[in-house]
């Protein structure tokens, strides 16, 4: 949502602006964020210029910040979301020829909002009544984790696969008369 499709145009690889998103965690940008975006903010839902040159630069795991270029991308983002949103264009063929296709479109925001809730479900669901570690701790650590293991790429086992073949035998008999004969010469 940040950044547009996560991944490229071939399907293949993970594209590079959603890359550099994938590792923030930055509980100040999102505050900043939310307090920008509220309905007692100087443009409500919408981010205005002035709102928009204090954004705090997103922290990454590993103490780098998310460049500026992609921060402005995802303020249009969502900016013209919200305005499309508002005047009835809810996926990319809505928008009119000749303006931006920056935005979240609805279908893909619902989808995904709701897979969010599904596994945030599930997270929260598999937690011991006794665990002291809150859900933005298990996501930081998964994050954490899971950019430790791409970089190493001899860290051993990946992924362990069971595959299991459905197969169906048939077996065919066929008969015949023979015979052998040996001769010792």
């Amino acid at each position: 949502l940040l950044s547009g499709d996560l991944l490229d145009s071939t399907g293949k690889a993970i594209n590079p602006r959603a890359e550099m998103w994938l590792s923030m965690q930055d509980d100040n940008f999102w505050t900043y964020f939310s307090n920008v975006t509220s309905d007692t903010s100087a443009g409500q839902i919408y981010i205005t210029p002035a709102e928009a040159s204090g954004f705090p630069a997103p922290m990454r795991y590993d103490n780098t910040t998310v460049p500026q270029d992609a921060v402005d991308y995802f303020i249009e983002r969502w900016n013209n979301t919200q305005l499309y949103w508002a005047q009835g264009y809810r996926t990319i063929n809505d928008v009119p020829v000749g303006m931006s296709t920056n935005f979240i479109p609805h279908t893909q925001y619902l989808t995904l909002y709701n897979q969010l809730l599904a596994d945030a479900t599930a997270v929260r669901g598999s937690a011991n009544s006794t665990d002291p570690v809150s859900f933005d701790n298990r996501l930081r650590a998964f994050g954490q984790s899971a950019k430790s293991e791409a970089e190493n790429e001899n860290a051993g086992t990946c992924v362990k696969v069971k595959i299991k073949l459905a197969q169906e035998l048939t077996l065919t008999r066929t008969a015949f008369i023979g015979s052998l004969q040996l001769q010792n010469d």
